[in-house]
């Protein structure tokens, strides 16, 4: 059961339909293509009248983020528990590359835009699906024994698997997006490599 009053209910779907046009503007055009103006009139309001709802272009264009992150994390939490975490986080992979070939807007924004968050002294976001493989990383490791070194401990192999299958989507993504090849078997090949690599 929700709290929600009926006037707050019309103001989130007004919200959602303007991070509705936002996504499809980004995905048809690109982030660099797109207006504050141009929101406004697909979205069928006046400049003035998204002030309403938000700040800034800025302000949309991360709305448009944490929407993405969601639903991503709300994705990634449908991989199984009762598997090997080795296993389980290959599935995560997977998933994760698979999520960005099918939602441009979340490659097209994380490419484009700085984390918040600015070094690993500063503690990771829970709304940020990078924690989803931080926390499923660190289970890899305790489970399985991983010895970590000095200079390259969760963070470092939480990246640099991050970067692999970030880079495996954005490739696909664009250059590689009409090559004829068995991605999945490649990509489930190379995760595996680079994980069994480390132990």
């Amino acid at each position: 059961m929700t709290d929600d009053t009926p006037r707050q209910r019309r103001q989130k779907k007004k919200v959602d339909s303007i991070l509705d046009v936002t996504s499809a503007l980004i995905a048809e055009r690109g982030l660099e293509n797109v207006s504050l103006r141009e929101i406004a009139k697909t979205a069928d309001y006046s400049p003035a009248a998204l002030y309403k709802y938000f700040n800034s272009k800025a302000d949309i264009i991360h709305a448009v983020m944490r929407r993405e992150n969601q639903a991503l994390i709300t994705l990634l939490k449908t991989a199984p528990d009762d598997i090997s975490s080795i296993q389980r986080l290959i599935i995560l992979s997977l998933v994760y590359i698979q999520y960005c070939l099918e939602h441009g807007v979340y490659v097209s924004l994380v490419n484009a835009l700085s984390s918040d968050r600015k070094s690993t002294e500063e503690p990771v976001p829970m709304t940020s699906p990078y924690m989803f493989f931080l926390t499923a990383v660190k289970k890899w490791v305790e489970d399985d024994g991983i010895s970590l070194e000095e200079n390259y401990g969760l963070e470092e192999i939480t990246y640099a698997l991050w970067a692999l299958i970030h880079g495996m989507a954005t490739l696909r993504h664009s250059q590689l997006k009409d090559f004829d090849a068995d991605f999945e078997t490649i990509n489930r090949h190379t995760i595996e490599l680079f994980l069994t690599s480390l132990q």
